[in-house]
């Protein structure tokens, strides 16, 4: 654990530290997410989304989201993954992947997934990959069923919302 703000836990892999996310990287984020966005400089991404979608879910019983900054390593060289929301942390204990039939354990937390590498994630493109990222959370606590194309266009509204672009057209 790197950082603790009013409504987050920031993690960064150990081999990510002082590479490619700094002390500047986490006030970023922090600022970012709690205290000011480019398109409302009076709000984060926290108040923004969760006065839209309502509060985060609290699987772990902790106010706090989890924020986990890693290398994301994709399935070939050319594939990147940016950042993610995993259903299954909301659950308790191992269960299997929907999509893949992987079996995985839970990790039982309130947790957002963001890329180091390429990704920057202390910039606006970092940022903006949080914001759609927080926004299926917390969708995701609302209606886990939901459409793949509603919760993508309302992740896209959140990522517009805090920054005034489509995150499609970022990563």
């Amino acid at each position: 654990m790197r950082a603790i703000g009013t409504w987050c836990y920031i993690y960064v892999e150990n081999t990510e530290w002082q590479r490619t996310v700094n002390a500047r990287t986490l006030a970023s984020v922090l600022w970012y997410f709690e205290q000011s966005t480019p398109a409302n400089s009076s709000k984060g991404i926290y108040q923004i989304e969760t006065e839209l979608f309502g509060t985060p879910p609290d699987t772990d019983g902790d106010d706090r989201v989890y924020l986990l900054l890693l290398d994301i390593r994709g399935d070939s060289l050319s594939q990147v993954i940016a950042g993610y929301f995993n259903q299954i942390d909301q659950q308790r204990g191992q269960l299997r992947d929907p999509h893949t039939g992987k079996l995985y354990r839970s990790n039982e937390l309130d947790l957002i997934y963001l890329d180091t590498d390429p990704t920057p994630t202390g910039d606006i493109e970092g940022i903006t990959i949080l914001a759609h990222e927080f926004q299926h959370l917390l969708h995701n606590s609302r209606d886990p069923y939901e459409y793949i194309w509603v919760d993508e266009g309302n992740a896209d509204m959140a990522a517009f919302l805090s920054f005034g672009m489509d995150s499609t057209l970022i990563g």
